[in-house]
């Protein structure tokens, strides 16, 4: 009866030290996803936030008269679409301010 009891208690001890590994394990690739997910957002953020700077500043530059603006983004999706007309734009108004001057 006593080896049965023993047996239960190293099987009780077993389970627990089991229960730890998995707990610890758990939150080892919690903390790691976080991470993860974290330097995700940082780079998909900062790809999007970068260009729409660029174009900003380009239409600061513009609107203070500076036609020779050139934007640069190298992108293939709603952002580059939004440069390349940014960039036709500005084309188009300097035609048509070369065309005044004449």
């Amino acid at each position: 009866a006593f080896a049965a009891l023993e047996s239960l208690e190293t099987l009780e001890s077993d389970l627990e030290d089991n229960t730890q590994s998995v707990i610890t394990m758990v939150l080892v690739v919690l903390v790691v996803a976080l991470v993860l997910v974290l330097v995700v957002a940082f780079f998909l953020s900062r790809s999007i936030t970068r260009p729409i700077i660029q174009l900003s500043d380009a239409a600061e530059k513009v609107s203070m008269g500076d036609l020779d603006v050139n934007v640069t983004v190298k992108s293939s999706d709603e952002i580059g679409d939004l440069a390349d007309s940014f960039s036709r734009m500005v084309t188009a108004v300097k035609i048509l301010s070369q065309d005044d001057e004449e």
